[in-house]
């Protein structure tokens, strides 16, 4: 009997997900992130990986007496095992990470709806920069000396122009 560490992390990562999705639609939190015409596409993915979670805990603990060594060119394989031999590195670590970090945050993390009070922080200077541009332009714009010279330009430019100035 052996214990895969590795098979055992992802069965949880995926219980975890499934288990967050789940607990926001049972608090009624999940509108806070998405439409909630989306929601029964969200219990899908909560019972789809589940289901996933079923299936990969069945690969955790493999009963196998004889160790499996090395298959030559040519032959199949004909026991039912996992093929990745390769001890742990960065970038499994780092890839478990980033998928552990959303569950984590989901679960400590409170959820919070952007109210009135945070835009008007958040978005106040940003609105006020807007406006101070959009007045500048319209001064620009309204001058009466750069419309006279716009329209004095755009008139040359026109055929009728230059048939009565010719003469």
């Amino acid at each position: 009997m052996k214990f895969h560490v590795q098979q055992a992390l992802r069965s949880l990562m995926l219980l975890a997900f499934s288990a967050m999705i789940a607990n926001l639609h049972w608090t009624g939190e999940l509108t806070k992130f998405i439409n909630p015409k989306y929601e029964g596409l969200s219990q899908t993915a909560a019972a789809l990986f589940f289901i996933l979670f079923l299936v990969q805990s069945t690969t955790v603990i493999s009963f196998s007496k004889t160790s499996h060594p090395y298959h030559p060119i040519g032959q199949a394989c004909c026991s039912n095992h996992d093929h990745v031999h390769a001890p742990s590195t960065r970038k499994k670590w780092l890839a478990y990470l980033i998928i552990i970090t959303p569950i984590m945050t989901g679960f400590f993390v409170p959820a919070k709806i952007l109210d009135a009070a945070i835009a008007d922080k958040k978005g106040g200077a940003f609105m006020i920069t807007q406006q101070n541009q959009s007045s500048k332009i319209e001064d620009y714009l309204t001058s009466n000396e750069m419309i006279d010279k716009i329209f004095t330009m755009s008139m040359m430019l026109t055929p009728d122009f230059w048939k009565k100035n010719r003469r």
